[in-house]
């Protein structure tokens, strides 16, 4: 933003990538950090005691609306954004596209939700919907499908970086019962997740790839609360973002 580089054509958002390009797009310099640093540490977001209780353990509906509400839009934005989240009856990725003049809140807090740790379902278009980074946590397919032949991928973890098989917890067979193809999308979201890296090492003839990774240092998982290792992981994101700008 402070570079005032948008040389792109559309965004595409997973989790908290779709909240944070909200940001991104609308100019807002520091938006994203402050939610990062302020909202998502506090104990209204992340709650054991609360989870114990039957609540939430991270609840994305309150992070969401809370820093919608006090930390406002301050341009509207008109480039296309695709929010990804995952169907919880058939496992697919859903494609939500969102504007400025139409933000589709649902969308946005189910790419967010994960299963259990979250225990609403947020209703999109009268289907229940979770978290996008199960069904496809990297959507750089979705995008050369839509037409995209230059991309700029946004990872979360270092070049090299292999998903592995999930172990599965028991109380993660819960879901195998009530969602069975949520929970088998659960068991392969690894698969998926290589085959995405899999296509950007190996792009289409007509397609180049640009990516951007934290380094193998980054200290920043879903949970991170440590207000130290956040400053740090924006600070080695920070610094990768202004590389990216000197080479392209």
């Amino acid at each position: 933003m402070a570079h005032n580089y948008y040389d792109f054509n559309f965004f595409v958002g997973v989790s908290a990538g779709s909240t944070n390009l909200v940001g991104y797009l609308s100019k807002q310099v520091g938006r994203s950090e402050k939610i990062i640093k302020k909202y998502a540490t506090s104990s209204e977001f992340i709650n054991l005691k609360r989870y114990i209780k039957g609540g939430h353990l991270c609840d994305v509906g309150w992070l969401w609306r809370s820093s919608y509400d006090n930390e406002p839009l301050h341009r509207p934005f008109f480039m296309p954004l695709w929010v990804v989240t995952t169907n919880i009856t058939t496992g697919e990725p859903c494609y939500y596209q969102t504007s400025s003049d139409n933000i589709n809140h649902s969308a946005i807090m189910a790419s967010c939700a994960i299963p259990l740790v979250y225990r609403y379902y947020p209703m999109v278009d009268g289907i229940p919907m979770t978290d996008g980074g199960i069904a496809d946590a990297i959507p750089v397919k979705f995008a050369y499908q839509q037409g995209a032949r230059d991309i700029t991928v946004i990872l979360s973890q270092p070049l090299g970086y292999r998903k592995k098989k999930p172990y599965i917890l028991k109380w993660m067979k819960s879901l195998e019962k009530e969602y069975p193809q949520l929970y088998t999308a659960m068991l392969k979201r690894h698969e998926m997740y290589n085959q995405a890296l899999d296509f950007i090492q190996a792009p289409p003839k007509d397609c180049k790839i640009n990516v951007i990774a934290p380094p193998p240092s980054f200290p920043v998982s879903r949970f991170t609360r440590s207000k130290g290792k956040l400053e740090l992981g924006y600070r080695q994101g920070l610094e990768k973002g202004i590389l990216f700008l000197e080479n392209v």
